[in-house]
């Protein structure tokens, strides 16, 4: 071979000189060749997960076993839905999705402690509940109560027969009343604690503190006739919902106006401070929700009260095995 001809083969293969031959669509596809390339390639590459050729299965079996993170959670996860039945993996997958949006919700929720937040607040007052100079923490229903009450008394006078917020008080009246007659007519934080699935009375206390600070205290300054409405409203959907439903606790109702008001009242307190305009957000946010939804909330309301008539018949017998006077304090409270 010639110099010259070993040269022009020398700067093809350098510098890619091939454009005579591949110099059009036509030249590089003949006729009589298939084309196996779809016309439009895609230029965004598909979602991907990070994979790894072996890690270490989380002990799923174990019922004590809580993920720790969400990368855990994940392994969890997958090695749960390996035990999935074939027939069921649509509604494996709906069920977690359901689980993600509640998850979600609660997380940004600002009435819901962390864990550790609970933990702490246990640690501070342990053995508060034990000190009697400290009034126990009140019992659910006698809260509900309270609120009721509260409720009923908008736009009445605010003379009160208490005599500590009277200016002129009985002679007689102790401004400490002494610790034995506060323990005998309540119950226990210790004993309430478990109802509200709480680690220690604080965590009672403060989810009392919340409801009352950010739902209660809204509802104060708005008027009867529109609270109401509201309720009504919201009764009239709830039973339109669970016509022909069989076992449905009369309490479910309330369970659920309870759900959609403090919605109502979070959405109406985006500037700080309640608007005031409970209907309005009660039915505009009622009517943003789908039919899925709306059925969702119901089931949720029954399902938490049938949980709470648990609870409570639980509480009932583990105060009549293991403190029989707390238990006719109960009684005696006619809850």
């Amino acid at each position: 071979m010639s110099k010259s001809k070993v040269r022009t083969q020398i700067r093809k293969i350098l510098f890619e000189d091939t454009w005579a031959k591949y110099g059009s669509e036509y030249m590089s596809h003949p006729q009589d060749e298939e084309v196996t390339v779809p016309p439009n390639l895609p230029i965004v590459p598909d979602d991907l997960m990070p994979n790894q050729l072996a890690v270490e299965r989380p002990p799923v079996e174990d019922e004590t076993f809580v993920p720790d993170g969400v990368a855990e959670l994940t392994r969890a996860t997958a090695a749960l839905s390996q035990q999935v039945p074939a027939d069921q993996v649509e509604f494996f997958y709906k069920g977690i999705h359901s689980l993600l949006d509640s998850a979600i919700e609660k997380a940004n929720d600002p009435e819901t402690l962390t864990a550790d937040e609970e933990g702490e607040e246990a640690e501070k007052i342990e053995l508060e509940d034990e000190d009697p100079q400290r009034e126990p923490v009140g019992e659910s229903r006698q809260l509900k109560n309270l609120m009721k009450k509260m409720l009923k008394e908008q736009g009445a006078a605010w003379d009160s027969p208490d005599p500590r917020f009277s200016k002129r008080k009985p002679e007689d009246w102790e401004e400490n009343p002494p610790a034995a007659d506060i323990v005998k007519d309540t119950i226990k934080g210790k004993n309430i604690a478990p109802y509200y699935n709480k680690a220690s009375p604080s965590g009672v206390q403060n989810a009392s503190d919340r409801i009352l600070q950010n739902y209660v205290r809204a509802l104060m300054d708005v008027h009867r006739d529109e609270i109401d409405d509201s309720t009504t409203y919201l009764r009239d959907n709830f039973a339109l919902l669970t016509q022909g439903m069989e076992d449905v606790p009369s309490d479910a109702a309330q369970a659920f106006l309870a759900v959609i008001m403090k919605k109502a009242v979070k959405r109406g307190s985006k500037g700080g401070e309640f608007d005031g305009k409970l209907l309005y957000h009660v039915v505009t946010y009622w009517k943003s929700l789908n039919a899925k939804t709306k059925a969702q909330l119901v089931d949720k309301a029954i399902e938490e009260t049938h949980s709470e008539m648990a609870d409570w018949n639980r509480l009932i017998a583990t105060l009549q095995e293991e403190d029989p006077e707390q238990y006719e304090v109960l009684r005696g409270l006619g809850l």
